[in-house]
Protein backbone atom coordinates (compact mmCIF):
# COMPACT_ATOMS: atom_id res chain seq x y z
CA UNK A 1 0.00 0.00 0.00
CA UNK A 2 1.50 3.29 -1.01
CA UNK A 3 0.94 6.72 0.61
CA UNK A 4 -1.09 7.75 -2.27
CA UNK A 5 -3.34 4.44 -1.18
CA UNK A 6 -3.51 5.67 1.90
CA UNK A 7 -4.31 9.25 1.01
CA UNK A 8 -7.21 8.23 -0.97
CA UNK A 9 -8.58 6.05 1.97
CA UNK A 10 -8.46 9.33 3.91
CA UNK A 11 -9.74 11.56 1.29
CA UNK A 12 -12.63 9.03 0.92
CA UNK A 13 -13.20 9.60 4.50
CA UNK A 14 -13.73 13.56 4.13
CA UNK A 15 -16.03 13.20 0.61
CA UNK A 16 -18.75 10.50 2.57
CA UNK A 17 -18.80 13.52 4.75
CA UNK A 18 -17.69 11.84 7.88
CA UNK A 19 -15.06 14.27 8.40
CA UNK A 20 -15.09 13.45 12.15
CA UNK A 21 -13.41 10.25 11.38
CA UNK A 22 -10.59 11.85 9.64
CA UNK A 23 -8.40 12.16 12.99
CA UNK A 24 -9.69 8.59 13.99
CA UNK A 25 -8.42 7.06 10.20
CA UNK A 26 -4.68 8.98 10.49
CA UNK A 27 -4.50 7.33 13.92
CA UNK A 28 -5.49 3.77 12.73
CA UNK A 29 -3.15 4.17 10.07
CA UNK A 30 -0.27 5.97 11.85
CA UNK A 31 2.43 2.87 11.71
CA UNK A 32 1.75 2.49 7.93
CA UNK A 33 1.71 6.31 7.21
CA UNK A 34 5.14 7.13 9.36
CA UNK A 35 6.62 4.46 6.64
CA UNK A 36 6.09 6.60 3.65
CA UNK A 37 5.89 10.07 4.82
CA UNK A 38 9.10 11.92 4.11
CA UNK A 39 9.57 15.16 6.82
CA UNK A 40 11.96 17.27 4.89
CA UNK A 41 11.94 19.20 2.28
CA UNK A 42 9.37 21.80 3.15
CA UNK A 43 6.97 19.54 4.56
CA UNK A 44 7.87 20.63 8.51
CA UNK A 45 8.08 24.07 7.63
CA UNK A 46 4.61 24.07 6.04
CA UNK A 47 3.28 22.37 8.65
CA UNK A 48 4.43 24.81 10.95
CA UNK A 49 3.19 28.18 8.62
CA UNK A 50 -0.81 26.51 8.98
CA UNK A 51 -0.27 25.90 12.70
CA UNK A 52 -0.63 22.26 12.42
CA UNK A 53 2.31 22.44 14.79
CA UNK A 54 3.79 24.20 17.62
CA UNK A 55 7.35 25.92 17.08
CA UNK A 56 8.21 23.67 20.00
CA UNK A 57 7.07 20.47 18.10
CA UNK A 58 8.72 21.73 15.19
CA UNK A 59 12.16 22.50 17.04
CA UNK A 60 11.49 18.70 18.33
CA UNK A 61 11.24 17.06 15.19
CA UNK A 62 13.88 19.41 13.57
CA UNK A 63 16.34 18.23 15.90
CA UNK A 64 15.76 14.50 15.66
CA UNK A 65 17.03 14.69 12.48
CA UNK A 66 19.37 11.67 12.82
CA UNK A 67 16.80 10.30 13.92
CA UNK A 68 14.78 7.84 11.98
CA UNK A 69 12.38 9.01 9.94
CA UNK A 70 9.86 6.72 11.25
CA UNK A 71 10.42 8.57 14.40
CA UNK A 72 9.85 11.85 13.02
CA UNK A 73 6.66 11.04 11.56
CA UNK A 74 5.41 9.03 14.45
CA UNK A 75 5.92 13.08 16.22
CA UNK A 76 3.90 14.49 13.51
CA UNK A 77 1.23 12.28 13.46
CA UNK A 78 1.28 12.11 17.41
CA UNK A 79 0.70 15.80 17.48
CA UNK A 80 -2.53 15.37 14.92
CA UNK A 81 -5.43 16.09 17.98
CA UNK A 82 -8.05 17.85 15.93
CA UNK A 83 -10.12 17.39 12.42
CA UNK A 84 -8.84 20.65 11.54
CA UNK A 85 -4.94 19.58 11.92
CA UNK A 86 -5.27 16.33 9.99
CA UNK A 87 -6.97 18.10 7.42
CA UNK A 88 -4.30 20.73 7.11
CA UNK A 89 -1.57 17.93 6.85
CA UNK A 90 -3.89 15.92 4.07
CA UNK A 91 -3.73 19.19 1.86
CA UNK A 92 0.22 19.88 2.85
CA UNK A 93 0.75 16.50 1.65
CA UNK A 94 -1.19 17.13 -1.86
CA UNK A 95 -0.53 20.78 -1.94
CA UNK A 96 3.72 20.08 -1.58
CA UNK A 97 4.27 17.56 -4.26
CA UNK A 98 3.47 14.44 -2.47
CA UNK A 99 5.97 12.37 -4.39
CA UNK A 100 8.82 15.04 -2.41
CA UNK A 101 6.88 13.79 0.98
CA UNK A 102 6.56 10.03 0.05
CA UNK A 103 8.17 7.26 -0.17
CA UNK A 104 6.90 5.14 -3.10
CA UNK A 105 7.27 1.87 -1.66
CA UNK A 106 5.07 -1.27 -0.84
Amino acid sequence: MTIFTLLIIILCVILSGEEKHILESIQRLKDRLSDLIEPNFGLLEHLLREQVLTPRQYDEIRSKKTAPVYKRNNTILESMVSEDQCRKLLKALKKNRPATHCQLYN
